[in-house]
């Protein structure tokens, strides 16, 4: 599992103040890792179960992360922050949520897909 979360961000590039959407927070590690990376305030994890959320939120504020845990439909994303630099989908997706929705993507997104990783860029407008 650590090489599969390594390849998917390694396949989002992420860069000095980007803002990213993770889709599907779990037990909160992907998201420590981005807070380490880019700042609390860049991120943000949305989780469809509650209890997870709320595990995961005392666990990242225990290792003294804080990003914005968010309880809901990443399908759905959180038009609250974005755009986003960046989305990363820890769960399985169906599909990555359309550019010019209050969810949309200023440049890549990365998810798993059976054992490997996709990557998908912006096409230019």
């Amino acid at each position: 599992m650590p090489t599969m979360v390594f390849s998917m961000l390694d396949a989002l590039s992420v860069e000095p103040g980007n803002r990213v959407l993770e889709i599907g927070t779990g037990t909160g590690w992907n998201a420590a890792l981005l807070c380490h990376r880019l700042g609390d305030q860049n991120v943000v994890s949305v989780e469809l179960d509650a209890t997870l959320a709320a595990e995961a939120r005392s666990r990242l504020y225990a290792a003294d992360f804080a990003p914005e845990i968010v309880v809901g439909d990443g399908a759905v994303g959180h038009g609250k922050r974005s755009p986003y630099d960046r989305i990363i989908a820890t769960a399985s997706v169906g599909h990555v949520p359309p550019s010019g929705s209050d969810r949309r993507i200023q440049e890549r997104s990365s998810s798993p897909l059976g054992d490997r990783c996709t990557e998908a860029k912006r096409s230019p407008a």
